[in-house]
């Protein structure tokens, strides 16, 4: 089952350009310069996402660039601590902390809503990787000299990592003060991926829970949000058109 998933390496968590920044801060100097090339490429990746229009073969190099570059820095960052659980347990907290800010930069509410799903269930598919051990990433990191290349343009189960660089696209504009509507139509994008990607890993036999630990209360409550964003977005025909599919009589 996890042969497929691990096809290629899976990078050790998801960060905004930022927190990343704050992470190599904290190295020497001599480690410091060894990767200062991943910031950048990462930077450049999501510029180019947010500059030019999102079709998928962009969305595609964006993902290989960014998770490239992760795996560059990942051994520097965990030599500098006792524990490798311990950096990627600080790399899930910083993500968390970012969905107040996610929300607020999408002024629409449906948009809003797509971003945290998708937001939520790359978290949760990082909750399960935390459970493998940190030798599944170390031992197969690679620098942006690698002639590797990641198949996440035709692996439906690589949406979650599509869905994660477009997020992390959207926090840094909003970070840097971009204007929303560009991030807004990425944000979308990572919706759609996010689903392709748990629909995928769900076919593998691994279930993805986006809300996982939500009670019923807040479930319901969700669940009437989304209602309203439907009604709202359907046309009065289409309404009728769903009116009529009902089933009217089951005898």
């Amino acid at each position: 089952m996890f042969a497929r998933l691990h096809r290629h390496p899976v990078e050790p968590g998801p960060l905004s350009l930022r927190d990343l920044d704050s992470l190599l801060a904290r190295l020497p100097v001599r480690e410091r310069a060894a990767v200062a090339w991943a910031p950048q490429t990462i930077r450049g990746a999501l510029r180019q996402l947010l500059e030019g229009p999102p079709d998928p073969a962009l969305v595609a190099k964006a993902t290989v660039e960014v998770i490239r570059a992760f795996h560059g820095c990942w051994p520097v960052l965990s030599a500098i601590f006792a524990n490798p659980g311990a950096l990627r347990a600080e790399i899930e907290g910083h993500w968390r902390q970012k969905l107040p800010l996610l929300r607020e930069y999408l002024a629409d509410p449906a948009v809003a809503d797509e971003a945290e799903w998708a937001f939520r269930a790359v978290g949760s598919m990082f909750d399960l990787m935390l459970t493998i051990d940190p030798e599944e990433f170390t031992s197969s990191a690679e620098g942006p000299a690698s002639g590797q290349v990641l198949d996440v343009t035709g692996d439906d189960a690589a949406g979650l990592l599509r869905a994660q660089v477009l997020l992390m696209a959207v926090l840094e504009a909003a970070e840097q003060g971009d204007p929303p509507a560009v991030a807004a139509e990425l944000a979308e994008l990572a919706y759609d991926e996010a689903a392709v990607g748990v629909a995928a890993l769900a076919r593998l036999g691994l279930r993805i829970d986006p809300f996982r630990g939500e009670s019923a209360g807040e479930r319901g409550t969700r669940l009437l949000r989304y209602a309203d964003h439907a009604r709202v977005a359907l046309s009065s025909g289409d309404m009728a058109a769903l009116e009529a599919a009902r089933l009217q009589d089951l005898r």
